[in-house]
């Protein structure tokens, strides 16, 4: 009885674990704080990160850019994007060869996207919760 118990819980402990990795995966949207907008539907989120997109309400240009790899990145596209990284690539690549839109800037770190982000009128990119976000503004996906 006590093999049962111990076997038993353990499938429910690697699960709680596992889920809690998978909750630190998650993003935060940031804008520069030019941008008037402070929250986004998911549609319009997604059509701005696949480049449908491209003016914010006031007329001023979006300028998206994106993490190169990494688990908030994976998560993003999932959520936002509803694609797989390759998928992102391929589109953007498709993007580009027909001319309907220029190449995405990526960044290696956070830390560079918040700075790029900062500096740059009309910028929205996305970074993980532990991040400082200071220069910059966070918009909410309803």
């Amino acid at each position: 009885m006590r093999h049962i118990m111990r076997y038993g819980i353990f499938p429910v402990v690697f699960l709680l674990a596992v889920s809690g990795l998978a909750q630190a995966a998650e993003y935060i949207i940031i804008a520069n704080t030019g941008v008037a907008e402070s929250a986004l539907s998911q549609q319009d989120a997604q059509s701005i990160f696949l480049g449908k997109k491209t003016q914010w309400a006031d007329g001023s240009r979006i300028h998206p850019v994106t993490l190169e790899t990494g688990e908030v990145h994976k998560a993003f596209l999932k959520d936002v994007a509803r694609q797989t990284p390759s998928q992102f690539a391929t589109h953007w690549k498709r993007m580009v060869f027909t001319g309907r839109g220029a190449a995405l800037q990526t960044f290696a770190t956070e830390k560079e996207t918040v700075g790029h982000v900062a500096k740059t009128a009309g910028a929205i990119g996305y970074v993980g919760p532990g991040v400082s976000t200071e220069g910059v503004k966070t918009l909410t996906v309803k």
